[in-house]
């Protein structure tokens, strides 16, 4: 299957064979995903992380001042290098790959 909103136990593949999906998992991740709307913006879809790292002192801890620096550099110099074409992809995509980027930052 390619989206879990419209995941069906006769489109979901388990690759290895190895049992049974978990259908109740399933389900609430479904409606976990119909509940919750998108962010209107990438920097106010990475607001949460925050939460979870917000004190300086925290070794994890999240500049969201550096993280959109991060975001604008890498914004300018994918549109500069047609980041997105190069790989077949829409200029409307953009937001979605810097999240996924931006999520995979490690420093």
């Amino acid at each position: 299957f390619r989206d879990i909103r419209t995941a069906t136990m006769d489109s979901l593949e388990i690759p290895d064979g190895d049992g049974q999906p978990d259908w109740a998992w399933v389900r609430r991740l479904k409606r976990l995903l119909e509940d919750t709307p998108l962010r209107p913006t990438l920097m106010e879809s990475l607001d949460p992380l925050a939460c979870f790292f917000g004190t300086p002192s925290d070794p994890h801890f999240v500049d969201l001042g550096a993280l959109e620096h991060v975001v604008c550099n890498t914004h300018r110099a994918w549109q500069a290098a047609g980041k997105l074409r190069l790989l077949g992809l829409p200029d409307s995509l953009e937001d979605f790959a810097l999240a996924i980027h931006v999520y995979t930052l490690h420093d």
